[in-house]
Order: C-alpha cells, then sequence, then structure tokens
C-alpha cells in the first residue's frame, strides 16, 4: 500500500541539510583515515623485514614496497573503530631459482596484512601480521602465512601512530 508524505518546504530543509552535514562527517573521518594511512606508510615504505618462510623458501625476508589499501568499513559514521587493517605490496628478498635461471626470473609478490585491534580503549599488545600470494595481481587470501616470530610495533611504526585510529571513533 502507498502512502503519501506530505513535507513543508522547512521539513525538506531540515532533512537536506543533515544528509549533507552526515556526509561532511563521513568525508571527514575517510581524510582522516587516509592521512594516518599516508603517515604508517612513510615509515615502512622501503623497510626490509624479516619473515620466515615464505613459500619454499625458509629465513626470507620481505621489502614493502607499497601502499595498498585500508579497512573501509571505517569510514561509516557510527562504526566504531576496533582493528585498523592496512595492506602493503611486497616482494620476498631471496628468489627461488633454479641452478641455471637468470636472476629476477622468479621474484615472489605478496600482500601484508598489518593489524591493529582495539579494545577497550587500548592498542593490542603486537600487530597482527598475515602475508598472502599475489600471483598476477589475483591475491591468495586461502594461502595465509604468519611470521616465524611475532612483529613488534616497533617494527611497523610504533604503536603511539598506529592507536591514533582510537581518535576516530569521535568523528
Amino acid at each position: 500500500m502507498k502512502r503519501i508524505i506530505r513535507l513543508t518546504e522547512s521539513d525538506l530543509t531540515r532533512i537536506v541539510k543533515r544528509v549533507i552535514m552526515e556526509q561532511n562527517v563521513s568525508e571527514k573521518r575517510k581524510v582522516f583515515f587516509d592521512n594516518l594511512a599516508k603517515k604508517i606508510s612513510t615509515k615502512l615504505i622501503g623497510k626490509k623485514l624479516y619473515f620466515g618462510q615464505i613459500g619454499v623458501l625458509e629465513g626470507s625476508s620481505i621489502t614493502i614496497n607499497k601502499y595498498d589499501d585500508r579497512n573501509h568499513a571505517i569510514n561509516l559514521e557510527g562504526q566504531n573503530v576496533d582493528e585498523l587493517n592496512l595492506y602493503f605490496n611486497v616482494t620476498r628478498d631471496k628468489e627461488d631459482l633454479y641452478p641455471n635461471e637468470k636472476k629476477g626470473t622468479r621474484i615472489w609478490k605478496g600482500l601484508l596484512n598489518i593489524t591493529a585491534k582495539f579494545e577497550n580503549g587500548k592498542i593490542s599488545s603486537n600487530p597482527e601480521v598475515f602475508l598472502y600470494l599475489d600471483e598476477l595481481g589475483k591475491v591468495y587470501f586461502d594461502r595465509e602465512m604468519k611470521p616465524e616470530k611475532a612483529w613488534t610495533w616497533d617494527m611497523v611504526g610504533g604503536s603511539a601512530i598506529w592507536s591514533e585510529a582510537l581518535r576516530g571513533n569521535n568523528m
């Protein structure tokens, strides 16, 4: 059953203003998290970090090449920030070459996920780190790898910078 709702001009004006104000809040929050991701990225791009076993090679390290993305659920106004996920494109520093292969022909690429979890206004003791195979632009999330030794906040920019994400809850 259809209903007819009558609005006055002032009702319509009030609704439009509220929608615009909500969009501005969401946009501010989006900008805040994009800037935070850039801030963290500047500390990580080009950094070489020990990971452990990657694929068939043990004792491997990775180089963080480029910032890729972050979780977008936190863009939503009223959505609590329980975790901040940042994703980076990485390469393994050592190649798995056969004796006759040329260097640079089998470069392992991956997507690194670093997650800060928040509980009761505090950041977790260590970041969660996962690495996924990226083959020709397709990321294999079913091939999840964890570092042999847990990473510390100092390795990924410091807990103070990551905990700034909690301020995004107030937007």
